[in-house]
């Protein structure tokens, strides 16, 4: 009874471990990624993108794994996208992360935990493979929720500079220049370069929030779109998608603040409180064993 539990908490202890070192793990990555992209130094070499690359190399010359990845990689390409990290991760890299991230926790719970049985490892294995789903999916809700935090003050730009008489592609250009760095100001430079090569801007307010996949953006442009269509006042329309946002914003941290308590139960049961009891119960428990 004790080796089960002792297995379990190890066994959570080692995956909650694996967890933190796969993210570490891709941040490093991306981050290595821009220093190397801003850096002038071709000599300067990434072991971690070095290990991606011959993970790519080696998966082509499989037959199966070449095909689910030609399977998968638009999903993904989408995806990427979406969390804002297509400029620093390709597909290519993301799909050999996966491939490896398996492996990794194989061998962790191979050297770590004594698991006699093909089950747990099968397990394990599968349990890694979605780990790079999971980080992912993480990183699209953070990118649009930075995308909403900015979009109330991006909104009231545009409005006011409409409302003194310039057109939509110059209020882009305006909040484009006193916001530069920005993820929505990168985002609407985008559009306004469609719209310069000929785009219409319906099309490319469309294309901005499909390629993005944020329900808010999406609000944004569709509103546009039917006050185009309408006839009606494009900085009252901006104006009240402005305050829609914030009343949305607003709720979304009320709701955030409701949850942080439930998030909290699940560390508090399973590493505080097998402590405590540790603490509490162990040196008793060892008095009766030697009485005994």
């Amino acid at each position: 009874m004790i080796k089960l539990i002792t297995n379990i908490f190890t066994f959570s202890a080692v995956s909650i471990l694996a967890w933190y070192i796969l993210t570490a793990y891709l941040q490093v990555f991306s981050k290595a990624l821009r220093s190397q992209d801003n850096s002038t130094d071709k000599k300067s070499t990434l072991p971690l993108k070095t290990l991606l690359r011959i993970t790519i190399d080696a998966s082509k010359r499989v037959w199966f794994i070449s095909k689910w990845v030609d399977k998968n990689r638009k999903k993904y390409d989408e995806l990427l996208i979406q969390a804002g990290l297509s400029k620093k991760l390709t597909c290519d890299e993301f799909l050999a992360i996966k491939e490896l991230a398996p492996v990794l926790l194989f061998l962790i719970f191979f050297f770590v935990v004594d698991l006699r049985a093909i089950l747990p490892y099968a397990i394990i294995m599968g349990f890694g493979f979605l780990l790079p789903d999971l980080w992912l999916k993480d990183c699209i809700k953070t990118f649009h929720n930075k995308i909403i935090r900015a979009m109330p003050d991006a909104l009231d730009t545009l409005a006011l500079v409409v409302s003194a008489g310039v057109d939509f592609g110059g209020a882009i250009d305006t909040y484009v220049k006193g916001n530069k760095g920005n993820l929505l100001a990168g985002e609407f430079l985008r559009v306004k370069h469609e719209m310069d090569l000929g785009v219409p801007r319906p099309i490319a307010l469309k294309s901005m929030a499909k390629r993005l996949g944020c329900n808010t953006l999406s609000d944004f442009t569709n509103a546009v779109i039917q006050s185009e269509k309408m006839g009606t006042s494009l900085s009252e329309i901006l104006q009240n998608q402005a305050s829609i946002v914030r009343m949305r914003r607003f709720n979304m941290a009320e709701e955030l603040g409701q949850k942080a308590p439930v998030k909290m139960l699940a560390p508090l049961l399973l590493l505080i409180m097998p402590n405590v009891f540790i603490i509490i119960f162990a040196p008793m428990i060892l008095k009766a064993i030697y009485k005994m």
